[in-house]
């Protein structure tokens, strides 16, 4: 059972990191001025690079979750 907990944390993680993934380019496409100042302090790279590494975070973050989730959920079945 603790398996299947986890499986499904690991699941609805994944899905809430894709959804931060498409907020993320919405985020974006509305030109916060404060989410310009998150970006250009993220890291030390300009603010359009540090917005696609962070989309890439987010995907890569959200489907290995996801993957993880499904696998566990089936291995309990």
């Amino acid at each position: 059972m603790k398996d299947l907990i986890g499986s499904l944390i690991a699941l609805s993680f994944g899905v809430f990191a894709i959804y931060a993934f498409f907020w993320t380019t919405r985020e974006r496409v509305s030109n916060r001025e404060d989410y310009n100042y998150f970006l250009s302090s993220f890291t030390f790279f300009p603010p359009s690079v540090n917005f696609w590494l962070l989309k890439f975070l987010y995907l890569f973050g959200g489907l290995l979750a996801i993957a993880l989730g499904i696998y566990g959920v089936v291995l309990f079945f």
